[in-house]
């Protein structure tokens, strides 16, 4: 899935073969893939992503890991400046019929993977831990990527409205630096105490920001004020610039990626929800 959503899977040795590993045991990794960007920057700033597969507090249900760094070392390791490594561990089931629609895309400057996020949630709990990821570069104010540094941003790992997702930031440069695991809920927010961004029937955006210390705005990923967009809606939107790019609705799967007070102590009063950056 991710080979056909356009990124490449390198040549380490080691890599897990999923046509011939066997389910392991409960909280184990079974293996480990690598993969790689495949957009104009990588020959300037690469970016290497390694990727851990296995099983949780049962065997039936997922584990999974993701790391991203700069260059790999040819045996499934990374190099250079990394970010953590975020583990969740998913309640995901198999449906009761049919199957769950999974999501994987990348261009330029951006790749992201959702892996049956419905599997995680329920009508009563959207918010429980997705096999995920969303990797944004930099841009600039036009929403063009460069080679500034990244975001990585994760699902999180509890299951109610509060639950931050978990995130990572480098700089690449002019020097190179690394915030470590970051709460994705400080990413952007949602001002005035507002439960109910709705302007007649059409919700707002809010967009997501890096500090380099600078401040970027990400391209790759928004949020939303958490049921104002319909799950797994594309919409066009220009976030960043003038210029309309397409985006699909993920709705709980990284957890609460905006701060929305509503008169509260805590930055998750109000539930908030994500959309990723969707085109070919």
């Amino acid at each position: 899935m991710l080979a056909e959503a356009g990124l490449v899977q390198t040549s380490d040795s080691g890599q897990i073969n999923a046509a011939a590993v066997l389910r392991p045991a409960t909280n184990t990794v079974a293996g480990y893939s690598m993969w790689r960007f495949d957009d104009p920057l990588q020959s300037v700033q690469p970016i290497f992503i390694k990727l851990g597969f296995g099983t949780s507090s049962q065997a039936s249900r997922p584990a999974f890991r993701v790391q991203v760094g700069r260059g790999s070392d040819g045996a499934n390791g990374l190099l250079g400046l990394v970010t953590p490594e975020f583990a969740v561990n998913s309640p995901a089931q198999a449906p009761a019929s049919g199957e769950y629609v999974s999501f994987a895309t990348h261009s330029a400057g951006f790749a992201a993977l959702a892996y049956k996020p419905e599997g995680s949630h329920s009508a009563s709990n959207a918010y429980g831990p997705v096999v995920a990821f969303a990797i944004q570069r930099t841009c600039n104010n036009q929403g063009l990527p460069t080679a500034e540094g990244l975001l990585l941003l994760a699902p999180s790992t509890g299951s109610g409205k509060a639950s931050s997702g978990q995130a990572c930031r480098l700089r690449f440069e002019p020097t190179q630096d690394t915030t470590g695991a970051l709460n994705s809920f400080d990413l952007g927010f949602v001002p005035g105490s507002t439960t109910d961004s709705r302007v007649g029937l059409a919700p707002q955006i809010f967009p997501h920001w890096m500090m380099l210390p600078k401040q970027r705005p990400c391209v790759g990923t928004a949020g939303s004020i958490a049921g104002e967009v319909g799950l797994h809606t594309q919409f066009p939107m220009a976030l960043v610039g003038v210029a309309q790019r397409n985006y699909l609705h993920l709705g709980g799967a990284f957890g609460c990626t905006l701060s929305a007070f509503n008169k509260s102590s805590s930055p998750t009063a109000v539930a908030t929800a994500t959309s990723i950056l969707w085109e070919d």
